[in-house]
């Protein structure tokens, strides 16, 4: 009986792992988010890492900084992470952090905006 239970739950596991049923949270937030189709917010490595391009000033068309704060939001990005962001000058070139499970990257320019890359954090 236990070698039945043994192998349904590594059976189990493998489908989870497997079948895609693993959950993704970059293209969750991304959903959650409504940016599914939004040219600003680009997924790469298969849901591994996304891409958040904000507008400038000079810009037609790239996310509101509230649309790259709702997917901060949604990854329960913490305070002293979003405050490095919101404090972050031209000047200041790009910069890094890192919380849970991820690892970001961003620069801010007022022409261009605020652009920000998130993946997993190696570990």
């Amino acid at each position: 009986m236990n070698n039945r239970v043994t192998l349904s739950a590594t059976a189990l596991m493998l489908c989870v792992a497997g079948c895609g049923l693993v959950d993704k949270p970059l293209e969750s937030a991304v959903a959650d988010c409504g940016l599914d189709e939004a040219p600003g917010a680009v997924l790469g490595d298969d849901g591994h890492s996304l891409r958040l391009d904000g507008r400038g000033e000079e810009d037609q068309i790239g996310l509101d900084f509230a649309d790259i704060q709702c997917v901060l939001d949604e990854l329960d990005t913490p305070d002293y992470v979003m405050n490095r962001i919101l404090q972050t000058r031209a000047l200041d070139g790009t910069q890094a952090g890192s919380w849970d499970d991820f690892h970001a990257t961003w620069s801010y320019h007022p022409n261009s905006g605020t652009s920000m890359t998130i993946s997993p954090l190696e570990g």
